[in-house]
C-alpha cells in the first residue's frame, strides 16, 4: 500500500493518511519508533471508502513509522 503524508500546519500534531482502498477490507493504522520496535495502534476497524481511504492521526514525537494494514 501507498501511504501519503501531505504537509501538516506549523504547530499542529495530526498527520493526514491516505491511501487506495478496496470495497469490503477494513483497514488498521499502526505507528512505531522505529520498524524493528512493536507497533502501536492508531486507529483500526477502518472500513472502506474506494477509491481511497483518508484518516487523521495525532503523532507524538516517539512515532516516526506508520502502517496501514488490511484485516
Amino acid at each position: 500500500l501507498k501511504v501519503e503524508v501531505p504537509a501538516s500546519p506549523a504547530g499542529t500534531n495530526k498527520l493526514v493518511l491516505r491511501w487506495p482502498s478496496v470495497s469490503n477490507k477494513i483497514y488498521a493504522v499502526a505507528g512505531a519508533t522505529n520498524l524493528q520496535s512493536s507497533w502501536s495502534n492508531a486507529k483500526s476497524n477502518i472500513a472502506a471508502t474506494p477509491p481511497q481511504n483518508t484518516e487523521t492521526v495525532t503523532v507524538n514525537n516517539a512515532s516516526s513509522f506508520w502502517r496501514v494494514k488490511v484485516k
